[in-house]
């Protein structure tokens, strides 16, 4: 049985739904193009890389993720990736003052952050942030925090 819990930021869907539309504009003059219909002539490169890299990144970007599994949280956030055991993880709540961070999971000791595309790329965390995500004390992901280290709502 598989304990592994995956929660997406919470604008996923428009996120997903935004990288369509511009890969379609992106993408819809040169295939008008290439089967003659419409567009008389070739679209200009720029007016297709550039709108192609944003739907792109959008895409991208509506895979950040937080795993909850039995061993640690997993953070995925554009193609970088990082792991850390329960035992790593000091609180959630707010920085300390003067520090202008939203709410977060605050670590111990930092992780590397593994960019996906390039394994030498790696980046420390420190806190993995909960803005993008539903999160309160009783949503899903709240509840899967509070299962695996109950004592982190306590402090």
């Amino acid at each position: 049985m598989d304990n592994r819990r995956v929660h997406y930021q919470k604008n996923r869907a428009l996120l997903q739904s935004m990288a369509l539309i511009v890969l379609a504009l992106a993408l819809l003059p040169s295939l008008l193009f290439i089967i003659g219909i419409i567009v008389p002539f070739a679209p200009d490169p720029f007016t297709v890389f550039i709108p192609l890299a944003v739907g792109i990144f959008l895409f991208v970007m509506a895979r950040t993720r937080v795993v909850t599994t039995p061993r640690g949280v997993e953070f995925y956030q554009f193609g970088f990736k990082a792991q850390t055991l329960w035992t790593n993880i000091s609180r959630i709540g707010l920085p300390p003052p003067g520090i202008d961070t939203p709410e977060a999971i605050y670590l111990l000791r930092p992780v590397l952050q593994e960019f996906e595309f390039f394994p030498g790329w790696k980046i420390a965390l420190n806190l993995i942030p909960l803005y993008q995500f539903d999160y309160s004390t009783i949503s899903e992901l709240g509840k899967e925090l509070r299962r695996y280290k109950p004592n982190l709502f306590n402090e």
